[in-house]
């Protein structure tokens, strides 16, 4: 009998075997696709140059649709490139020539930016072109500048590395403005240490005595609102059955004053048998704040309300416990299992949503004390609030305003179209799966990750089980690789959708919901980010893109390579 240890050993080796085919087929694919590119090529009509100005994105703007469009057919002029803080031509003192109508794209000012269009979105992904033969094929295209070349090789590590960049670059979703540095062979001196102080998973018992949300701790917390059984199955509410996989309970520690009413006299009741926060029986001293300091005179006889705004904070907060097990992470659990906890977060969602005062959810799960969390047991959360935040408000406003521009969705354009188009955003593009597409943004902080649905609507509590089954797997997928890349981070996760009818006023074409992962790192904020506003970020999100796409790949053709049943064994090895 083969000793164990020689049996994993060999099993690992026929395991790197068959990854290294994988990556080799990958390899000839990209040079098939390049002979077909440069054959295509040849039987198209070349793209009319004019002016010694051109730019890059001028040419871009006539490829980056090489996906969707045949060589042949592409439009022969530049299409309109409008964005908020651009001045249309007819008011433009710049020289540029440009063709077409919109706005001018101003020289040397370093903002080149994307031509806009609006696309039908594929309900299925294309499976053609990834990032490495994109680049193989752009770098064949004659008309293409010096710059693009030099963006494609810095991406596959060709690059000169003293080449240095400084880009302030602006969100399309949230118009924040983001500066990211990157390049140089010299490193910045630093005096501070960065040692990690959150535990790593692998550092976390499977049951810890002391957390409320382990199995044989149930007492410590209020009855169920909603809980899967060992098998999956949802069960009634108040009904916590052995072995139970996921549990949704009412915050009794909770951020905002919880209202009377939704959960009945058996939470009061439970309520008196542990400790809680007051504001979990809707008791508060709120008032006192208002005599005080808001509704009050000055010197002049003015009251003081509309320069001091206050609102009570009302609303509903209750967390997901997504396992029973103490430190079973998204990054080291099976898709089942995250599939579980979204389903019930989504459940949750449906109810609160149709409660008296909640105007917005905030769906969140925070990983590591740098994320905000408390409690190492792996949680979600869902809150309700009385308003709308400003960050949903600038979010709906330029969704609008995107929408009634360009007649596109910004979130369709800037994370689907350009990163599926054959352009240099298709850098950007980390995985992509029947239903789902998962982007590094184009401005967007460390390692940020966006999930984006192909299908287009302004909140998830609406779509199927089966979606929600594949955005767990997506997610779960992402959130392993983040883990390996980056050491298993702390992290945020949230999902930004509108959920109540009447907040999307009308723009449910300009609306698209999304789910954000945002790995946390010491020192975020420094001076210039307290200064100014803007993040500063080391690297490019391009950079981050490939390198969790990478990892993405190398997982993913793992997952298939375990699939796969084992060869018959040989009648000559013996057992």
């Amino acid at each position: 009998r083969v000793p164990l240890a020689d049996e994993i050993k060999r099993l690992r080796s026929k395991n790197e075997e068959l990854v290294r085919e994988v990556e080799d087929l990958r390899r000839q694919t990209q040079d098939l696709t390049a002979k077909l590119y440069a054959a295509e090529k040849q039987k198209s009509s070349p793209i009319s140059v004019s002016g010694p100005s051109i730019k890059i994105e001028e040419l871009r703007s006539n490829s980056s649709s090489l996906l969707l469009t045949p060589l042949n057919k592409r439009p022969p002029s530049r299409r309109p490139t409008i964005l908020d803080d651009l001045e249309p031509a007819k008011k433009s003192q710049d020289p540029t020539p440009t063709s077409g109508t919109g706005a001018v794209v101003k020289r040397n000012t370093g903002f080149m930016l994307a031509p806009l269009e609006r696309k039908v979105i594929p309900t299925s992904i294309p499976s053609g072109i990834s990032f490495s033969e994109t680049g193989a094929l752009r770098a064949q295209d004659s008309q293409i500048s010096e710059a693009l070349g030099k963006f494609w090789a810095r991406l596959r590590g060709e690059a000169d590395t003293s080449d240095e960049f400084r880009v302030l670059r602006q969100s399309v979703t949230t118009g924040r403005w983001t500066l990211y540095t990157a390049g140089g062979k010299a490193t910045k001196p630093s005096q501070y240490s960065s040692k990690r102080r959150a535990p790593r998973v692998t550092e976390i018992a499977k049951y810890e005595p002391k957390c409320p949300f382990c199995v044989g701790n149930e007492s410590k917390t209020p009855d169920p609102l909603l809980a899967f059984d060992a098998n999956g199955h949802e069960c009634p509410s108040g009904e916590l059955p052995e072995g139970w996989r996921v549990r949704v309970i009412p915050n009794i520690f909770p951020l905002l004053v919880t209202p009377p009413g939704l959960y009945g006299d058996t939470f009061r009741k439970k309520l008196e048998t542990i400790p809680h926060s007051a504001v979990a029986e809707g008791k508060h001293q709120n008032s006192v704040l208002d005599d005080a300091l808001v509704d009050v005179e000055d010197d002049n006889g003015n009251n003081l309300r509309g320069v001091f705004r206050q609102v009570s904070a009302v609303g509903y907060s209750e967390v997901v416990v997504e396992n029973s097990i103490h430190n079973g992470l998204l990054a080291i659990v099976d898709a089942e299992q995250v599939a579980l906890g979204l389903r019930a977060l989504q459940s949750r969602g449906r109810v609160l949503v149709q409660q008296p005062g909640v105007r917005q959810l905030l769906y969140f799960k925070q990983y590591g004390a740098l994320s905000g969390g408390s409690l190492v047991h792996p949680h979600m959360q869902v809150v309700t609030l009385p308003l709308l935040t400003p960050e949903m408000q600038n979010r709906l406003h330029r969704a609008t305003t995107f929408h009634h521009k360009f007649g596109a969705c910004a979130v369709c354009q800037a994370h689907i179209s350009e990163p599926l188009s054959a352009g240099a955003h298709s850098s950007r593009l980390v995985h992509r799966s029947d239903n789902y597409l998962v982007v590094v943004p184009f401005a967007s902080n460390q390692y940020r990750v966006t999930i984006v649905p192909l299908k287009h609507s302004h909140t998830w509590l609406g779509i199927s089980r089966s979606e929600v089954e594949e955005l767990a797997y997506v997610l779960q997928l992402v959130m392993e690789a983040i883990y390996h890349v980056l050491d298993d981070p702390e992290y945020n996760i949230y999902i930004f959708s509108v959920d109540k009818e009447e907040e999307v006023n009308g723009g449910h074409e300009a609306v698209h919901w999304l789910l954000e992962i945002h790995p946390r790192f010491p020192a975020e904020l420094g001076g210039m980010e307290l200064a100014s506003g803007i993040r500063v970020i080391s690297g490019l999100p391009e950079d981050f893109a490939q390198t969790l796409a990478k990892e993405v790949r190398r997982i993913a053709a793992e997952r298939e390579v375990a699939k796969r049943p084992e060869p018959r064994p040989s009648p000559f090895f013996y057992h």
